[in-house]
């Protein structure tokens, strides 16, 4: 979006409009950060408590990312309200929401990895011989001893 041209306004008004402006600015670069961060993070399925965590921090930017826009559309001269919420905002918050969906698929599909990570760990378990491990020894032991 192209520097606008605004209409007079007080200057206290002005001033909380650039404060505000500035801090959605601000905002929209640490959710950027964070998306890479998360990306990065989402390599690998052992990392999903990292990804959480991530995620959590990124849901609460874009909280106050969305607190920003409202404040700043009570701001604006009406004429200019529309022009900011469609073109500057809507773009940038569709892509966090993508964002945000794509990570929600993944921490699925990383829940469905682990369980079968452990449903194949557990059979190793139960299929190996060796009197020490947990199937060869205690299991084993305990079928032939009725417990």
């Amino acid at each position: 979006m192209k520097s606008r041209e605004r209409k007079m306004m007080d200057k206290g008004k002005e001033a909380k409009l650039d404060q505000d402006e500035n801090a959605r600015k601000a905002k929209l670069k640490q959710m950027t950060a964070r998306i890479n961060k998360t990306e990065s993070s989402m390599l690998d399925y052992a990392n999903v408590d990292l990804v959480e965590k991530a995620n959590d921090v990124f849901c609460n930017i874009l909280k106050d990312f969305a607190e920003l826009q409202c404040s700043i559309l009570n701001l604006l001269p009406e004429e200019e309200r529309e022009d900011d919420h469609d073109n500057w905002y809507l773009p940038k918050v569709g892509m966090m929401e993508e964002f945000q969906n794509i990570v929600k698929k993944w921490l699925k599909e990383a829940a469905v990895h682990s369980n079968q990570m452990v449903e194949t760990d557990l059979s190793s378990l139960v299929n190996t011989t060796n009197t020490g491990t947990l199937a060869g020894g205690i299991w084993k032991r305990g079928i032939k001893s009725g417990i």
